[in-house]
């Protein structure tokens, strides 16, 4: 009874999630040309949506930055959102930003803090990096996190 009443509380107290995944990058090597794509259907217009987007890394990740495009999609067609953003992975002297031990590091960036799905449809975001480099070594996962709003 006393697990049962555990669980039950541990599940109340999660986060009300309407979306978590991961896309995790073969040999943490993330290609020009590789765009990460993440689908989601909005039901509900009205309400605010904060999107999360979390970076894990290796140590060796050798630049103090990461550069992407975020673009949202609808219904697979229309483009209604490009940005292009600077996330901060390390610190001036290498020292990885975010939360980890060993040689996995993880990092949350708000993208948008107030998105909302003006019409209930599906939206596809995609991300990809702006990065020189053809192949980016030492990222190992980009994670799309949608939370519903608190406000």
């Amino acid at each position: 009874m006393l697990c049962i009443l555990f669980i039950c509380f541990v599940y109340a107290c999660q986060p009300k999630d309407i979306f978590f995944d991961y896309h995790t990058f073969n040999k943490m090597q993330w290609g020009r040309k590789d765009t990460v794509c993440f689908k989601r259907q909005f039901e509900d217009s009205l309400k605010r949506y904060p999107i999360i987007l979390e970076t894990r890394k290796d140590v060796k990740y050798p630049y103090q930055d990461l550069w992407i495009e975020f673009q949202i999609i609808e219904n697979d067609s229309v483009c209604i959102s490009t940005d292009t953003i600077h996330l901060h992975l390390n610190d001036l002297n290498g020292k990885p930003i975010g939360t980890g031990f060993g040689t996995l590091y993880q990092q949350t960036d708000t993208i948008d803090p107030n998105f909302r799905a003006l019409n209930s449809s599906e939206k596809t975001f995609k991300i990809r990096h702006l990065m020189s480099d053809e192949y980016l070594y030492g990222i190992s996962d980009i994670g799309l996190h949608v939370d519903m709003d608190q406000k």
